[in-house]
C-alpha cells in the first residue's frame, strides 16, 4: 500500500501542470498510447537504424517520445485511443465496461514497427457496486488474457534487451471498497488515473484483494482472485493492462483480456452479479481526449509516468 500512496504523490506532479477539476466519479476508463524513437538527434539525421537512448529510466522520456494519444472517460465505461505514427502503426487500445454486468473488457494491440522504435499502450478500467447481504458475501473476480506477440518475455528480459527486439506484458486487478458510493479525481488526468491510487488516500479506504501477473511466453492466461464484502460498503474493481514493445516486436492482445464478476461453486467459476446493484456511468461524463500533451506539461507526464511504471510493476 505504500507504494501506492507514494504512487499517488508523483502523478500529482503530472497534475500540476493540468488543470484541476474534482469530479465524483462510481466507474472510470482509460486508455493511452505513447511511442518513442529511440536515437539521438544526431542519430536521426545520418538515419543509423541503432537504437542508444531508451534506457529504462524518466530521464530519456522527454527526447524520445514522438507520439501519444489518450481517452479518460470519468465517470464512463467505455474509452478508446490509438495511434498511426509509422513507428508504432495500429498501435491502440479501449474499454468496454457497458456491457455485460460485472464484465470488463480490455483490448490491446502495440507494434514497433523498426529497429530503433519503441512502443507501449495500457487500458485501465474502475466499475463499482454495492451489496444487498444476499446471496454469498465472498465473490470472485476471473481474469482471462489471450494474445500474440514476437519476443515475448518476463519484464526481466524485456529490461536486458538494450538494442534487440523485446515484448512484455503486465496486469493486475484491485478490489478495494469505500464508505461512500463514488470518490473525487482530478479531471485533469491524462495519464492513467491509477483509480486505485486515487481511491487510497481516503480514510475509509480498504483494500480487498489484489493480484497481477507478467507472462513470458504461451497465451490464453486464466486465474481467479476471490475477495469478502460487508453489507452497506460500495466495493470498486479497477482492472488494468499494459503491454510494451520495442526494437521491431509486436504484441497482440486485441483478443481481449476480461475480468468478470462471479463466485467459485463446487470448484467451477460462475459469472453472476446477485445481490450486486451496479452504479450507473454519470449521464454526462467528463472525457479528456487529445493527441499530444501540452509542450510545457510534457516533462511532468513523462517522469509521473515513468515513476508510475516503476512502482506498480509487476513483482
Amino acid at each position: 500500500m505504500q507504494s501506492s500512496r507514494l504512487a499517488f504523490l508523483l502523478l500529482a506532479l503530472n497534475l500540476a501542470a493540468s488543470p484541476a477539476f474534482a469530479t465524483p466519479i462510481a466507474n472510470g476508463a482509460h486508455v493511452s498510447t505513447y511511442v518513442r524513437d529511440c536515437r539521438t538527434e544526431a542519430e536521426r539525421l545520418a538515419g543509423t537504424p541503432t537504437p542508444s537512448l531508451c534506457d529504462d529510466n524518466t530521464s530519456t522520456f522527454q527526447n524520445t517520445i514522438v507520439d501519444q494519444r489518450y481517452d479518460s472517460n470519468f465517470g464512463g465505461l467505455t474509452a478508446a485511443a490509438g495511434t498511426l505514427h509509422p513507428l508504432a502503426t495500429n498501435t491502440r487500445g479501449s474499454v468496454d465496461a457497458s456491457g455485460t454486468p460485472g464484465t470488463l473488457i480490455l483490448r490491446q494491440a502495440t507494434f514497433s514497427t523498426a529497429s530503433y522504435a519503441r512502443a507501449s499502450s495500457q487500458v485501465e478500467a474502475m466499475q463499482s457496486f454495492t451489496w444487498d447481504g444476499t446471496g454469498s458475501a465472498t465473490r470472485t473476480v476471473a481474469g482471462h488474457l489471450d494474445f500474440s506477440g514476437t519476443s515475448v518475455g518476463t519484464q526481466a528480459d524485456f529490461f536486458a534487451a538494450l538494442t534487440s527486439a523485446a515484448s512484455m506484458i503486465s496486469a493486475s486487478i484491485h478490489v478495494f471498497s469505500l464508505d461512500t458510493v463514488s470518490f473525487d479525481v482530478d479531471t485533469g488526468v491524462t495519464t492513467r488515473p491509477f483509480f486505485d491510487s486515487i481511491a487510497s488516500t481516503l480514510p475509509d479506504y480498504l483494500s480487498s484483494g489484489s493480484t497481477s501477473f507478467e507472462t513470458g511466453t504461451g497465451s490464453a492466461l486464466d486465474w481467479t482472485m476471490d475477495f469478502t464484502m460487508v453489507a452497506g460498503r460500495t466495493y470498486y474493481i479497477d482492472a488494468w493492462f499494459g503491454i510494451w514493445a520495442k526494437y521491431g516486436a509486436e504484441i497482440d492482445a486485441s483478443h481481449t483480456f476480461t475480468a468478470t464478476l462471479g463466485q467459485m461453486e463446487n470448484g467451477v467459476f460462475v459469472a453472476g452479479t446477485q445481490g450486486l446493484d451496479l452504479a450507473d456511468p454519470l449521464a454526462d461524463p467528463i472525457r479528456v481526449s487529445n493527441n499530444v500533451p501540452e509542450p510545457g506539461s510534457l516533462a511532468l507526464l513523462l517522469l509521473s509516468l515513468g515513476a508510475l511504471g516503476w512502482l506498480r510493476r509487476p513483482r
